[in-house]
This record gives structure tokens, sequence and C-alpha cells, in this order.
């Protein structure tokens, strides 16, 4: 064991630097670590391994570089394990990787998450400060890699779901895989929010789930906005049985990356353990992610930890349902002290929902249904959409237009969450665009660190996508890049459709200060033009 290392294992959660937002100026994108790592770390330190997990912008002054030579010095870990969960993250996970090797070559560093799962073999083809990628989960993989690296135990390479560089320089994959079942996360998996350096300052600063600027005054100015409101997720599942057309995490791409095919639901006993946790240590506003609700195998474990949260009071629970939720359900959601139901259809016109969601989406009959039940039941909604894709002619604005104006007059208990579709790694969005009559403009890991560490005023729209007429138009013009000036055009289109008429903030904040925060979005489109 080499005594000049202190830890076996520094975890690393980077932030997206780059991207902007005239309203409060530059801002971090991705602060909420995955819910995963907590658990990798706890398994590492109960197999007797060292453990820390990094956020590398708790520091707002700190750049990616900056504060990973900050944890080093620190910790001087045997490996370092970075997150690359989400695709934003691309650019400075990468870059936080060849930091790590620019200061310290005998450190081995292992990257794992949805986005280093999908592009795998291009992380260890392409970029040598990567020594291994995991692909899939990881809660054993980890400790066998750590203890391989830090005890010398095996064969690193032979570690499960380990993606890694043969002597030549080929890519190299175990022929062993781990994919985690029933029975093995347990309530013994509990979060230990010890395990993040400053974590205090993540609870306070960086558990907000929309956006979060990196200024002191942008910070201030949004906790006037949200009410200062701290923020967890709270681990229910894993897995997903649906295949929307613009999600990176649908079932048959975890099916070919993660070997999943179902979904796996934690214990209730360990969630609502997660949940008590997260209380005691000073979050107030809990999310739960209902994979299933309507699922009738698991209708009842849903009610029953709809009960137990109930103990939690006074938190705030928020409920995301991507199916909607039935009577039994909503009766339970009734039981709590404070929740709010949020459904994501992803856009107001049923056609576009069949499309991107496939025959499992919700229909305008059956919304309408759930909208005067919550009505009656005086429980708050939020009806998330996505901005970007479409179907037919005309203006796909005008529709969303008119939803917006409706909603309050007969549904005053709902609002509008919104954000715009990008194109994500894995979803059939990205691999099958022109299927779909879509021109993509990223399709390699490559394309996907470009655009997370780029940022172009006044706002990076970020959509990565555009219909096949706009490309046709760009070519007929001449255009010497097509895809890339269909794709700028598109984002203009929604775009601007977004900061001038939406602008939420926040969830929590209500009509009039979102109607402050578009006035401010348009003072600062005309100070900072495009």
């Amino acid at each position: 064991m080499d005594p000049r290392r202190d830890i076996d294992c520094l975890i690393l959660h980077p932030v997206q630097r780059a991207g902007y937002y005239p309203v409060f100026g530059r801002l971090n994108f991705i602060w909420i670590i995955p819910q995963g790592l907590w658990t990798l770390a706890g398994r590492l330190v109960r197999a007797g391994r060292s453990a820390r997990i990094v956020h590398l912008g708790v520091c707002h002054r700190d750049s990616t570089q900056e504060a990973v030579r900050r944890a080093l010095a620190r910790y001087r870990p045997r490996v370092v394990a970075i997150a690359l969960h989400w695709h934003h993250q691309t650019h400075d996970a990468l870059l936080a990787a060849e930091e790590v090797r620019r200061l310290d070559p005998g450190i081995f560093v292992v990257m794992g998450g949805i986005t280093a799962s999908t592009f795998a073999e291009d992380l260890v083809r392409e970029h040598p400060s990567v020594d291994l990628v995991i692909q899939g989960d990881a809660e054993e993989p980890i400790v066998e890699v750590v203890e391989a690296v830090a005890l010398g135990r095996g064969d690193v390479r032979s570690a499960a779901n380990a993606v890694s560089r043969g002597p030549g320089g080929e890519v190299v994959r175990s022929p062993r895989t781990y994919v985690a079942r029933d029975g093995d996360v347990t309530v013994r998996d509990t979060i230990d929010f010890g395990l993040l350096d400053d974590f205090p300052a993540y609870r306070d600063r960086c558990s907000n789930p929309w956006w979060v600027p990196a200024s002191p005054l942008g910070r201030r100015a949004l906790d006037r906005l949200v009410g200062g409101r701290r923020f967890f997720p709270i681990p229910v599942a894993r897995g997903c049985v649906h295949s929307c057309l613009f999600c990176g995490g649908r079932a048959s791409h975890l099916a070919r990356v993660y070997s999943r095919r179902g979904v796996l639901h934690f214990p209730l006993e360990q969630v609502l353990a997660n949940a008590r946790a997260a209380r005691e240590a000073g979050f107030d506003q809990l999310y739960v992610d209902f994979v299933e609700p309507m699922g009738a195998t698991r209708r009842d474990h849903y009610v029953a930890l709809l009960r137990g949260l109930r103990d939690l009071a006074p938190a705030h629970v928020q409920l995301d349902c991507r199916t909607l939720p039935g009577p039994e359900v909503l009766e339970a959601v009734r039981s709590l002290p404070r929740a709010t139901v949020i459904v994501s259809i992803e856009s107001v016109e049923q056609v576009v929902r069949g499309r991107l969601q496939g025959k499992k989406c919700i229909g305008d009959a059956d919304l309408h249904a759930f909208l005067r039940a919550t009505r009656d039941a005086g429980i708050p909604v939020e009806i998330f959409l996505g901005l970007g894709y479409f179907e037919g002619d005309g203006d796909p604005r005008e529709p969303l237009r008119r939803f917006l104006r409706e909603l309050p007059r007969e549904f005053p208990h709902a609002r509008v969450v919104t954000n715009l579709i990008e194109i994500e790694p894995g979803s059939s969005h990205q691999q099958e665009a022109e299927r779909h009559g879509f021109v993509a403009a990223r399709r390699s890991l490559a394309d996907y660190r470009r655009a997370a560490g780029t940022s172009k005023p006044p706002v990076n729209y970020r959509l990565g996508y555009a219909p096949r007429r706009l490309y046709d138009e760009a070519v007929a013009r001449g255009a010497a890049d097509p895809v890339a000036e269909a794709v700028a055009e598109y984002e203009r289109f929604w775009g601007d459709f977004y900061c001038r008429n939406l602008c939420l903030v926040s969830p929590q904040a209500g009509p009039l200060r979102n109607a402050a925060a578009r006035a401010g979005c348009r003072l600062a489109e005309a100070l900072h033009p495009a």
C-alpha cells in the first residue's frame, strides 16, 4: 500500500460550468448529486475502505480544475471516481479527469453513470486520463476496483461491469457483469450525509432542483424567489418501464447498457430510513419519483410509502408521476401535511404525447379527470411540459399559449413547469433522429463535450436537434454547415418563447414572482442582446 495516500477512494461530482441565463448572470447546472453516489460511498466504507464525496461546485469561486486541486491536496486518494451521469457534466467530468492525471499520474481514475455507460468504449479509447469505466450498476464493482488498486486484490480489469484499456490501448471488457436485484439494496444502505465534504454548504446552496446561480447576488435573488427551500430526492427505485422517445433512461437503453430489465424497487424500510435521514439533516422538501404508481403489483407499496412519509411533517413532499396516480394514491397524498403531485405530460397535444411517450401516454380525457379530482381534493398539481418537439403544420407554440391561458381558469390549483427537450445520449431521439424526422447535432461523446463546455449568450438552449425541414432549407441556401444552422435556428425558435413567456425559475415561484423574473429577463435581453 502506498504510504503517500490518505484515503482509498475520492468520489467527485462535477457540475456544468458553462451556461448563461440573463436574469441572474452565470449559472451552474447539475448541482444535485446522483442518488447512487451516496450508496457507493457507503458501500466502500462498509467494506472497510476509506471514501469521501466532493462536490466540485460547492465553492462557487473555484473552477473545476481549482476544485480538483483542492480535493487532491486534502485527501491524496488512491482512486478517483468521477460521476458522469448527466450529459451536461461531460465537459467538466473530463476536465476533472485530465486535471487528476496532470497533478498525479499515479491515481487510478474511474468513471460511471448513465452517460459514462453510454459512451464507455469511447471514454477509454479516446481519453487517456480515464483508466476504467463501470458500465451499469456499480455497488459491487466499485468495491472490487478500489480493492484491486488499493490492496492489489486481483486484476482491476476483471471487476464486474469494467470497460478498460488493454496493454496495447485496446478496449477490454470484463467477462463479469453485475445488475442490482431485489435484496441487494437494504436498510444498511441508508445515506450517510457525513461522507460529503462541506455538507451544510451543499444542503443550503446546491439543493435547488432548477436554476442555481454561481454568484452571491444571484443566490440571494433566487432565495427570495424559492423561499430558501432545501430539496432532496429520495431514492425509491431504479430503472424504468417506459421508452419515451427523448429519454436516455428509457427501458430499452437501460437493457442495453445496464443489462437491466424492469424496475428495481428499493425496500420500503430503506426508502423511509433515507427520508428520515434527509429530514434530520435539515432538508425540508423531499422529492419522490413514482416510477410506476398505477402498477397493480406495486400500488400498495406506494400507498404504504406515502403513509410512512406522513410522519415526517412538516416536510413538503413532491410526488413525480410518469402515469396518473389512482384514487388510492391520491387519498394517501391527501393525508400528507404538505404535498404536490407532479405529472409529466411533455406536451399539451395528445398526438405529440403519443409520439413522445408511446401507447402509455396520458390522454386528454384522463388528464382533465385527474385535474378535476385533485382540484376537488385540494391537492396542488404541477404539470411538466417539454418544449421542442412537435408534429404537424403551423406554429407549435400556439397550443401551449392557449393552454397557459385556459388552465388557471378551470384549474387554479395547477401550475405549469417547463424545460426544453434536449437530445439525450442513448435516446431514440439521438440514435435514430432521421427516423423521427429530425437532424441531430450530437451523436458522439465529443459532440456532448463540446455542447456542455460552450456558453453562448444570452441563453444556452442546448436542444441539439432540428426538424429535417430546417436542414433542407439550410442546404438550399448553400449553408456551409446546414446541421449547425438548422439547429441554431430551431433553438432560437423555442428559446425565445421559453425566455419571454415562461421563465419559470422554480416550480415554487408564484405568478407574481415569475412575472418579475420575466420582466428581468426581458430587461437583461435588451441590455445584452444575442
